[in-house]
């Protein structure tokens, strides 16, 4: 453990953002790789309707980023849910759907601030939960 006494404000204040950087570079690894190292294989993927793949890829990657929101502020990005809802749609499985984007919402909460995704959200959650329920 790193001795801190004797250390300036801005030097702990440092050694944190050292500490939450790594650890937030750990926590975004997904089979070896940051998440978004994902994108060309999961562009194949969905290329070639290899929906179970991409689907089993989407549910590792999700809740990883509802944890990292705690250390980045930009967390969770509705894109992984959005994008697994469409595969969830066009699979039949709408009830899946209405989940990934839920939990999305409960990941964001209103207190967190204003977001516009948000919005965008809620409108799909609403347009398929009328649509298939």
């Amino acid at each position: 453990m790193a001795d801190i006494s004797g250390s300036s404000h801005d030097d702990v204040d440092e050694l944190i953002n050292q500490i939450n950087g790594e650890y937030i570079w750990e926590a975004r690894q997904v089979r070896g790789k940051d998440i978004n190292d994902h994108f060309q294989q999961m562009i194949e993927w969905e290329e070639d309707k290899q929906w179970d793949k991409l689907l089993e890829l989407y549910e590792e990657i999700i809740p990883i980023t509802h944890r990292l929101a705690q250390y980045d502020k930009r967390e969770p990005q509705p894109y992984w849910p959005m994008k697994a809802a469409t595969i969830y749609l066009r699979l039949k499985q709408p009830d899946k759907a209405i989940k990934l984007l839920s939990d999305w919402l409960e990941a964001w909460p209103e207190e967190r601030g204003p977001r516009t995704d948000r919005e965008r959200v809620r409108a799909r959650l609403s347009k398929i939960m009328n649509k298939h329920v």
